[in-house]
């Protein structure tokens, strides 16, 4: 059991009027720590309405802006979209083990524009991007195999 106490938090790091400076301080501290395998990794939480069970995957996190947290997704068959389109109510949780230090978001997702969106697919790389137009999120296929080919027919 770790008892989390090597490392300190001071309130001079918290920057309470600017929430997102102070997240993009920390990612940016995370991410040149070298202490942190994959700082831009998070869970991501949804719940449908009007059921409210709520799921949570892995997402990784593409940018932050004046606006918030940029994640991309298949919103055709992803069950964050299904959850999205009944309930817009999000919470984000970073975990950077090594710097004692967890971040939690809670607010409300909104989708890109088709043009922002091309912007973050177009800075991809090919191999992901080819992935993400083979890969439906979401949907049960018969094996790696169908994978495999829908990757390469791409």
């Amino acid at each position: 059991m770790s008892d989390y106490t090597r490392r300190s938090l001071e309130l001079a790091q918290l920057y309470p009027s600017d929430p997102i400076q102070a997240f993009k301080r920390w990612l940016n501290y995370a991410t040149n720590s070298g202490l942190v395998n994959s700082p831009e990794a998070a869970v991501l939480s949804t719940a449908q309405t009007p059921s409210g069970r709520i799921s949570s995957r892995m997402i990784s996190i593409k940018d932050v802006d004046a606006k918030g947290f940029v994640i991309l997704s298949n919103f055709e068959t992803s069950k964050k979209s299904k959850d999205l389109s009944t309930n817009p109510q999000v919470a984000l949780n970073f975990w950077w083990e090594k710097l004692e230090r967890q971040v939690r978001v809670e607010g409300t997702m909104e989708r890109l524009t088709a043009a922002e969106c091309e912007v973050f697919a177009k800075g991809r790389a090919r191999n992901s991007r080819i992935c993400d137009w083979a890969s439906p999120q979401s949907v049960v296929i018969s094996d790696r195999v169908e994978l495999e080919t829908e990757v390469q027919r791409v």
